[in-house]
């Protein structure tokens, strides 16, 4: 009779503990791979090698365990045939997950672009890719099955196929519910972005409010061309992936656009050809050659001619780094101002000066200037200029919003006079204020235009946190800020709309009440937008309190405004008399500091995003201009920061005293059996 195998327990004792310990190696080295490093390569070569180490002392550990429960249970020749096909099916699955996993997040698959392989031949992308990685998948399902059934009928004489397929079934059930979602993924979701399932916490793969709205406003023709050189210049390959992907999704959005990616070194005449049809002879002349770059182009409705170009190059200024070391995209911003710029007139803003407002110049002075904001209107499709009206004499008529910033003297009557009779004419105005003790003898001369249009800003009173009062700050914007408003405290306006729903936080310092005049003049709507928080108290003049906060018990004077919300944010609009234009609108924000660079600015630690969305959409509204959303996002790289401790702590833990402990307890087990 033929000699029985050996049994299952009778395998080295090591085995399983082997095993073990190779899956926890590998595991922790794709966990340590995927850790960013903040800054120098000294950190990124460390975490790099960590992670290559632990995965290859995982994988060896895997395999010499693998190959040695083989052989305990079969003979060599079986041994190595199934080793080698665990291997070769283990590395179809690798990559099949790997380019499912990118079609299921809804970005084309690197793997098998001719920028990975290096030649035409095999290049695909997007579905292509996602279906021949399922095949890749399914190949490597039969190739397992036949290693298992291989080595089973080795191991085990009286092996039977019912009990291989139920082994396989439990061992795959992941896999097939990730194929069957990724099938489902490429049959009924188109593979770009913006109309793809999104499943990341900050829509990176999305497209923002803002983008869509321009996108939506496209009556024209839009012709937007990606000029690649991305074999001449390899470095910027990467970005010019994401920028390839982020117009995909532009496209997919608007059914106005025409997109088209050209490549300038294989294809120079048809370059010349293309652009010479679209009459973008102009455009072409621009293009130097040295860097990948994005034409776009704009043709109005009914017209054949071009009527805005413009070249937006692919560089290193698509991305920027934060004070953490955390690298961001700005592609989107970038790319939906230059369509904003090509599709719409520009629009002309005018910052008074010649009485102590704060300046848009004044960039040595983050806690004073206006120069982030004015670079943000210049960003926005907007013309930036300063207005002196003592030597203008009065608004120019093509002027579609006027800026007053914190003016530190009164407006002479010639000038306030100047400012009402261009309003009449349709003309906005924003006005930024601050509180300000002893205002009877020092007021702005805007009081009695804001009373005509229902408006009363009250600089003699100041909106504080009591919180501050007492030292206690909840947030880290609180440290910074006495008003942090939240959705609860936003009104209901088309500026607030995307804001509230988004759950976005507004930052204020000290303001002044802006409040809604009883009566209202006739024709006139008054809307206030944002509220003080319940936790925040009203004083006149920064002594006697206006209103008293929640949880407080403190009696109000007499002549003090008692129990109601106090708004920092309000806009006005006359409708009686209106002009071509529109009627005159207004917008008062009772704090300047809400404006500066310090609180703009995206490297700035102080700064709340949120503002200048709500900034950009205060001047949409009072310019009457429609696109007013969140602004274009800017994809993060989240970072971990390793200080030397950390990283010594984890390759000692993850290389050496986990396969120690492991190779303790396997020899322990058969010392013991040995006994």
């Amino acid at each position: 009779p033929a000699p029985s195998r050996p049994a299952l327990a009778a395998s080295p004792g090591w085995v399983p503990a082997a095993v073990v310990a190779g899956a926890v190696l590998f595991v922790e080295g794709l966990i340590v791979g995927r850790i960013q490093p903040g800054e120098g390569e000294g950190s990124a070569r460390i975490v790099g090698d960590l992670a290559r180490v632990s995965m290859a002392l995982g994988a060896l550990t895997l395999l010499g365990g693998w190959f040695a429960f083989l052989l305990s249970r079969s003979g060599i020749a079986e041994a190595i045939s199934g080793l080698l096909l665990s291997v070769v099916g283990a590395g179809a699955y690798l990559v099949s997950w790997m380019v499912l996993l990118k079609a299921l997040a809804g970005r084309s698959a690197d793997l098998f672009t001719k920028e990975t392989l290096g030649f035409e031949g095999l290049a695909l992308e997007g579905r292509g890719a996602a279906l021949l990685a399922i095949g890749v998948l399914a190949a490597g399902l039969l190739l397992t099955a036949f290693a298992v059934h291989r080595v089973a009928r080795a191991a085990w004489p009286h092996f039977r196929s019912g009990v291989a397929l139920n082994v396989l079934a439990m061992l795959h059930l992941v896999v097939v519910l990730l194929g069957a979602v990724s099938w489902v993924n490429l049959r009924y979701v188109p593979a770009k972005l913006g109309t793809g399932i999104d499943l990341t916490e900050t829509g990176q793969f999305s497209l923002s409010d803002r983008t869509q709205a321009v996108l939506d406003r496209v009556e024209g023709e839009l012709l937007v061309f990606l000029v690649d050189y991305g074999a001449a210049q390899r470095e910027q390959s990467s970005l010019t992936g994401r920028v390839r992907d982020l117009l995909r999704g532009y496209q997919a959005a608007c059914p106005r656009m025409k997109y088209r990616q050209l490549d300038a070194l294989r294809g120079g005449d048809e370059l010349r050809s293309v652009f010479m049809e679209e009459g973008l002879g102009d455009a072409l002349a621009q293009i130097t050659g040295e860097e990948d770059c994005v034409v776009l182009a704009y043709r109005p409705a009914g017209e054949k001619l071009v009527a805005r170009t413009k070249l937006v190059p692919v560089n290193q200024e698509m991305t920027e780094t934060t004070s953490l070391g955390a690298a961001r995209f700005r592609g989107e911003g970038i790319l939906t101002n230059a369509v904003n710029e090509v599709v719409f007139v520009q629009r002309r803003v005018l910052f008074l000066e010649g009485h102590g407002e704060r300046s848009i110049s004044a960039r040595s002075m983050p806690a004073q200037s206006l120069a982030v904001f004015g670079d943000a209107l210049r960003a926005d499709n907007f013309s930036v200029e300063p207005l002196n009206l003592a030597r203008a004499g009065e608004v120019p008529k093509d002027a579609d919003l006027l800026v007053i910033a914190a003016p530190a003297s009164a407006l002479p009557p010639a000038e306030v006079e100047a400012i009402r009779s261009w309003l009449q004419s349709g003309g906005s105005l924003l006005l930024l204020l601050d509180p300000r003790a002893g205002v009877e003898e020092a007021p702005t001369g805007l009081e009695d235009l804001l009373g005509s249009y229902g408006l009363v800003a009250r600089r003699d009173a100041v909106v504080v946190s009591y919180e501050s009062d007492r030292g206690r700050f909840a947030t880290t914007i609180q440290r910074t800020m006495q008003i942090v408003a939240t959705a609860d405290e936003y009104g209901r306006h088309p500026t607030m709309e995307a804001l509230r729903v988004r759950g976005l936080v507004t930052a204020f310092s000290a303001a002044c009440p802006v409040l809604r005049r009883d009566p209202l003049p006739e024709g006139v709507t008054v809307e206030e937008l944002v509220f003080a928080p319940r936790e925040v108290e009203g004083r006149k003049p920064f002594g006697a309190v206006i209103r008293t906060g929640r949880g407080r018990d403190l009696a109000p004077e007499p002549g003090d405004i008692v129990d109601v919300r106090l708004p920092v944010v309000s806009t006005a609009e006359r409708k009686v008399g209106a002009t071509e234009r529109g009627g005159g609108r207004i917008v008062v924000v009772g704090d300047t500091d809400f404006a500066v660079d310090l609180r703009l600015e995206t490297s700035s630690p102080a700064a709340v995003p949120a503002n200048r969305t709500l900034l950009l959409n205060l001047v949409s509204w009072a310019v009457r201009r429609d696109v007013i959303a969140i602004d274009p996002k800017t994809v993060e790289t989240e970072v971990v920061q390793l200080r030397t401790i950390d990283r010594e702590l984890a390759f000692w833990v993850a290389v050496v005293a986990l396969p120690v402990l492991a190779l303790g307890v396997a020899v322990g087990v058969w010392w013991n059996r040995r006994r």
